[in-house]
């Protein structure tokens, strides 16, 4: 059962969700499995939610290329450097190799927000990305690579949002459809549709 959490700097009904934003009022089945309530939190809160799917944000303090053979990763080490950060990012080289830049350059001394599991590594949080669109620095898009010839004839590429997932006011969510965000505001009311094949429940902001 996901717990419901008070966010701080907002409404004590506040959510934020993690969806992609559509120009209708109905989402579809699909679109609902694909919505996640999720917290935004700081990254020395991190080991307060260990178990949990949340967006972490937080100052990438350092950084660490391993690149010995079958243990190629990237760390990156929030709030202080390694062994004194408050959370950290693991990137398998298989997710280092989606960046149009290492990612180990890219982030360090950025304010970066990333979304995933928290898990326990040996007392510390840490959260391992698989995918660029995991993890963006604030005010910026995921960096990716171009398509490969293989993607541009039909071969399955990475998931890659259009837009990032910083958080939005729902104020705003108008200027963003389209775009996969977080979008955050009180919750003003609730509609159960019992009588649609789909049986949605709406959640109206502000």
């Amino acid at each position: 059962m996901t717990k419901r959490r008070k966010i701080p700097g907002l409404p004590p009904a506040a959510l934020c969700l993690v969806a992609t934003l559509a120009a209708y009022l109905l989402p579809s089945p699909i679109g609902l499995a694909a919505v996640n309530v999720v917290e935004v939190i700081p990254a020395e809160q991190a080991q307060q939610h260990i178990g949990e799917t949340t967006t972490v944000c937080g100052l990438v303090a350092s950084t660490r290329y391993i690149d010995s053979p079958g243990r190629e990763r990237v760390y990156l080490n929030f709030d202080r450097p390694y062994p004194n950060q408050t959370f950290a990012v693991e990137m398998p080289a298989s997710a280092r190799a989606k960046f149009k830049e290492p990612p180990e350059t890219l982030f360090r001394d950025k304010t970066v927000c990333v979304t995933g599991l928290i898990t326990d590594y040996r007392g510390k949080p840490e959260m391992t990305v698989e995918n660029p669109s995991q993890i963006t620095i604030q005010g910026e898009a995921p960096s990716t690579k171009e398509p490969s010839d293989d993607t541009r004839q039909g071969a399955p590429a990475p998931a890659a949002p259009s837009g990032t997932l910083n958080a939005i006011p729902s104020a705003q969510a108008q200027q963003h459809i389209g775009e996969t965000a977080t979008v955050c505001g009180p919750v003003a009311s609730t509609r159960y549709l019992s009588s649609t094949s789909s049986k949605p429940t709406l959640l109206n902001f502000d």
